[in-house]
């Protein structure tokens, strides 16, 4: 009697802890559901797309969760973003996509890769550039060289505009920050705040009459235009060696800043090379 006792209470127990799971299961899924529809509603204030368009919407969001191992808030959340810069929702999915594989290379948020790919799009504009050859670019460097794809996109966020208006290219940036982290091993944030500063200095009238001074060419011979400012830096960096010691000194801290000479360094030492980053 005892026996069959102790059968009935771990049968009522066993019963009511599948009972028990699979009511917390019907829980979470009511949840996910409502916070599913509750994303898309969001986002399609933004599209107006009719309910079967929303329908092949919603499946192309799920895909990517599915396809990068990313939860579907996630997902929406980067779309959110996306869909209120005037895309389409194709494009909205492509880029959505793109910033899910960069949370997952550069151990990001998905904040902060919508906001680095948006960045890079429209800072580099005249190169045309689409967030998949953004993100290829980065894990390709990533793979090849001592530097992290969080690195790059902390460089990114901050001296991309200025590195642009500087008149430097997408990949000279990347290897400009590349070269940097290998030789001084220090963040991509520093390291781009650095790059600021010299990208500014560099262009500055003074530094540009006190380069010529020196013997660095920083004009065009024929049209007598400034140098393109990575041009006017590898010309710096076959000039800096044959300098004196206090010269030396003089030449790089009027480029760079006291502050940022081992960056600097580290920059030109690297564009002195025939096999440069």
């Amino acid at each position: 009697a005892l026996d069959r006792a102790n059968q009935r209470v771990i049968l009522f127990a066993a019963s009511s802890s599948a009972l028990y799971g699979a009511l917390r299961s019907f829980q979470e899924l009511y949840k996910a559901t409502v916070q599913v529809e509750k994303s898309l509603i969001s986002i399609n204030s933004v599209f107006r797309l009719t309910n079967a368009q929303l329908d092949q919407f919603s499946k192309g969001l799920f895909n990517v969760a599915l396809n990068t191992s990313q939860s579907f808030e996630k997902v929406a959340e980067a779309a959110q973003e996306f869909s209120r810069q005037g895309l389409s929702a194709v494009e909205t999915t492509k880029r959505t996509r793109d910033a899910m594989i960069l949370t997952r290379l550069a151990a990001i948020d998905t904040a902060e890769a919508v906001t680095v790919l948006t960045a890079t799009i429209n800072g580099f504009a005249k190169e045309a550039l689409n967030t998949t050859q953004i993100t290829n670019k980065l894990a390709t460097v990533d793979a090849a060289f001592a530097v992290s794809t969080k690195d790059l996109v902390g460089a990114l966020t901050r001296v991309g505009s200025a590195a642009s208006d500087a008149g430097l290219g997408f990949d000279e940036l990347i290897g400009l920050v590349t070269a940097a982290k290998q030789i001084t091993g220090r963040e991509g944030p520093v390291i781009a705040q650095a790059l600021n500063t010299i990208f500014t200095r560099i262009n500055r009238k003074d530094t540009i009459d006190a380069l010529d001074g020196l013997g660095v060419s920083v004009r065009d011979l024929g049209t007598g235009a400034l140098l393109p400012t990575l041009t006017i830096l590898q010309n710096f960096s076959q000039s800096y060696d044959q300098m004196t010691g206090s010269i030396k000194n003089q030449a790089a801290e009027l480029v760079g800043g006291v502050r940022n000479l081992n960056t600097l360094k580290a920059v030109i030492g690297d564009l002195a090379k025939g096999n440069s980053v």
